[in-house]
C-alpha cells in the first residue's frame, strides 16, 4: 500500500512537471513575440536593442526553463511536505479537536484569522471573543465560564450555553448573523427585507416569519415548514445554516457564491477579493453571535419603578453611581 501511494505521488509530480514545461515554453514564446512587436513600435533604434535581447533570450531559454522548473518543483515539494506535516499534526490531536479542525479545514472557515482587525470596518474582536473562538476552533471549552447558568440554574457546559433560550440570547445571536447577511445582500440586490411575514396568523394557526427576503433570488427549499408559504408568494426558501466555527451549510455556501458573483460584477473587483471579504464578514458575525450566548447574562434586570421613587422620596435608596443596590432587611 505504501509503495502504491508513493507511485501515485511520483506520477502526480511528473504530470505537474510536464504541464509546467508546456506552460513555461509558451511564456517564453510569448516573450519573444513581444520583442518583435516592440521592435515595430520603436522604429529604427528599437530593432537593434530588441534583436540583442531576443538573441540572448534564445541562447539562454533552456537554462531559464530548467531554473523555472526547478523552482516550481521545489515549491510543489514544499507544499506537499507542509500538507503532510499538517495531516500528521491533526491526526495526533484528541478525537474532539481532530473533528473540529477537519471540519474547519474542509469548510474553509479560517479567513478571519488573517484579516487586519480594523474597528472602522467592524472586523475587530474583543480579547474574550478572540480567545473563545480559538478555544472552540481546537475543540476546547472556553475558559472562565460560570459553573451554573444564571437563567435556569443548570450546569453550564458549552453545549448548554449555545442552546439555552433563557434570556433571549439564542435569538440575539441568531439576529447578529441575520443582520450581517442582510447587509451583504442589500449591497448585491434590491428588495431585501428583514423578517418578512410569510404567512399571516389566524383561525388558531400561527404565522410564519422568515429571516430575510431577497427579491428574485432563487434557492432550493429544505424545510417543509416554509415551502408552502414561500410558494404562495412565488418564491422559494433557503435555510442559512452555519456551525459555531463559521462552516457554512451547503445551501448557505451556494447563497454566498451567488452573493459574491453579483458583487464582483457590480463592483468590478476580482472574485477572490470579494469572496474573502464576504467570508470574513460572515465569520465575524458568527463569532460575535457565539460570544453573546457564552458571555452575556440570561438573568433579566429590574429597574427601579416610579412608585418606588415616590415612596422612598428623601430616603437613602442605597444607590451607587446611579445604580440601585438591594437594601439590607433587618
Amino acid at each position: 500500500m505504501e509503495i502504491l501511494v508513493e507511485n501515485n505521488k511520483a506520477r502526480s509530480l511528473r504530470q505537474r512537471v510536464r504541464k509546467l514545461r508546456v506552460t513555461l515554453a509558451v511564456q517564453i514564446n510569448v516573450a519573444l513575440i513581444g520583442c518583435q512587436v516592440t521592435a515595430k513600435l520603436y522604429g529604427t533604434c528599437g530593432p537593434w536593442l530588441v534583436n540583442l535581447h531576443s538573441s540572448w533570450f534564445v541562447a539562454h531559454s533552456k537554462q531559464i526553463l530548467r531554473d523555472l522548473i526547478e523552482l516550481k518543483i521545489e515549491k510543489l515539494a514544499k507544499t506537499q511536505r507542509d500538507k503532510e506535516r499538517s495531516i500528521s499534526l491533526i491526526e495526533a490531536l484528541p478525537l474532539q479537536a481532530k473533528r473540529a479542525i477537519k471540519r474547519i479545514v474542509e469548510g474553509n472557515a479560517s479567513q478571519w484569522l488573517s484579516v487586519i482587525p480594523l474597528a472602522a470596518d467592524n472586523l475587530d474582536l474583543s480579547t474574550t471573543q478572540f480567545r473563545d473562538a480559538i478555544s472552540m476552533r481546537y475543540g476546547r471549552k472556553p475558559s472562565n465560564l460560570p459553573t451554573k447558568c444564571d437563567g435556569c440554574e443548570a450546569v453550564m457546559t458549552l453545549n448548554h450555553a449555545l442552546n439555552c433560550k433563557k434570556g433571549g440570547l439564542v435569538k440575539r445571536g441568531h439576529d447578529q448573523v441575520r443582520d450581517e447577511v442582510a447587509e451583504l445582500a442589500k449591497l448585491a440586490w434590491r428588495g431585501v427585507m428583514v423578517e418578512p411575514i410569510m404567512l399571516e396568523s389566524g383561525d388558531g394557526t400561527p404565522g410564519l416569519i422568515a429571516d430575510i427576503k431577497v427579491q428574485d433570488e432563487a434557492a432550493r427549499a429544505k424545510h417543509h415548514k416554509y415551502d408552502g408559504a414561500a410558494e404562495d408568494l412565488r418564491g422559494s426558501f433557503t435555510p442559512l445554516i452555519t456551525s459555531c466555527e463559521g462552516v457554512l451549510h451547503r445551501e448557505f455556501s451556494m447563497f454566498e457564491k451567488n452573493l459574491v458573483d453579483t458583487l464582483s460584477d457590480k463592483w468590478g473587483k476580482p472574485r477572490s477579493v470579494v469572496a474573502g471579504w464576504a467570508k470574513v464578514k460572515i465569520q465575524m458575525a458568527v463569532i460575535r453571535a457565539v460570544s453573546i450566548r457564552l458571555r452575556e447574562s440570561r438573568r433579566p434586570l429590574r429597574g427601579i419603578s416610579r412608585l418606588e421613587r415616590e415612596v422612598n422620596c428623601g430616603v437613602d435608596l442605597g444607590l451607587e453611581d446611579g445604580a440601585p443596590l438591594p437594601l439590607p432587611i433587618d
